[in-house]
């Protein structure tokens, strides 16, 4: 079930507080929580956010009401990891991948997807409206936060190309104009932010690599223990990456020793499931050679992905994308 992490609350509880809105003093039906008392473990339903955003949006009155929360939230210090992990990444585009990865840890009723086109990447979302209502206030919040993000990470550097809003155009936008400052789109299919891939190369300041790799490891962990995985492929995956991180060998019969099954059993529950273990370690090599060799070497990914040898792993990866590690990194330092 999707859920809101008590972060958000408590950014919602302290803008709101400006403008003298005491979210203990909401009646019942807008959650019925103690927001004085929020534990950073806690986690909100779909249920208690819509009616806690609905009863705010009520007594607000500003029609800008998602945009100019963003705004002024959006140095608050928090418990959230995701913040620190973006800040440690070599690149916005590397970041916004984080975001993407990690996003669920702050909520998971608006899923990130990132897709490219031409010369452009598309960083959009979604969400899922059998557990939350998506009012207008809600999407410009959202494309509103990744704007700041964006923003921030680049040092303000990142030029947008262009920011398209699902909801119909507002009769005033110039709130949406002071803010962004670039082309805004509204009636379009998707809410999203698009840049040019160059744009998305920019470095970040002060990322430190070791810093991002122990938090990563920490984000996996909290992952692991929010959504433990519920098919044995999605464990299986898990795993895979979990060794190959560590430097160790992925191999079936240790992944079947540490899920505490025979490695005849794995194989017949993965079976049933319609999938072989070559093809789970094959995507998870896949989806890794692609981030590290924006960063390393590919002889250093190909040790990384624990390939016997270079040769072995030029032939896997052209097997996936139709060319050689080398010709990849070229395509890469093309944009």
């Amino acid at each position: 079930m999707p859920a809101v992490s008590p972060n958000l609350i408590h950014a919602l509880r302290k803008y709101t507080a400006g403008f003298g809105l005491d979210l203990n003093s909401l009646p019942e039906k807008s959650g019925g929580w103690q927001a004085a008392s929020l534990d950073p473990n806690q986690r909100f339903s779909p249920r208690q956010f819509n009616r806690l955003w609905t009863e705010i949006i009520q007594q607000a009155g500003d029609p800008d009401f998602g945009l100019h929360f963003v705004e002024n939230t959006r140095t608050q210090p928090g418990g959230e990891i995701l913040s620190a992990i973006l800040f440690n990444c070599p690149t916005v585009g590397s970041a916004l991948e984080k975001l993407s990865r990690y996003h669920c840890l702050t909520t998971d009723l608006v899923q990130i997807q990132i897709f490219e086109q031409s010369e452009f990447i598309h960083y959009a979302w979604n969400s899922k409206p059998e557990y939350v209502f998506i009012d207008r206030q809600i999407s410009e919040a959202v494309l509103c936060r990744l704007f700041f993000t964006i923003h921030d990470l680049s040092d303000g550097k990142v030029r947008i190309s262009e920011i398209r809003f699902r909801r119909p155009r507002p009769d005033n936008i110039e709130t949406h104009q002071r803010i962004f400052g670039c082309t805004i789109k509204f009636n379009q299919e998707k809410d999203e932010i698009i840049l040019r891939q160059a744009e998305s190369e920019r470095p970040i300041p002060l990322a430190n690599p070791l810093v991002l790799e122990r938090l990563d490891d920490i984000a996996e962990e909290m992952l692991d223990t929010l959504y433990p995985p519920d098919t044995w492929p999605e464990q299986v995956t898990q795993r895979i990456m979990q060794l190959l991180r560590q430097g160790e060998k992925p191999d079936i019969d240790t992944i079947a020793r540490d899920l505490m099954v025979s490695t005849r059993q794995l194989q017949g529950k993965l079976k049933e499931a319609g999938v072989t273990y070559r093809s789970l370690l094959d995507q998870v090599r896949k989806e890794m050679a692609a981030r590290y060799l924006k960063e390393v070497s590919y002889y250093e990914t190909a040790f990384l992905l624990g390939f016997a040898d270079q040769s072995a792993f030029n032939h896997a990866f052209k097997r996936w994308t139709g060319m050689t590690p080398t010709e990849y990194q070229q395509t890469m330092g093309d944009r």
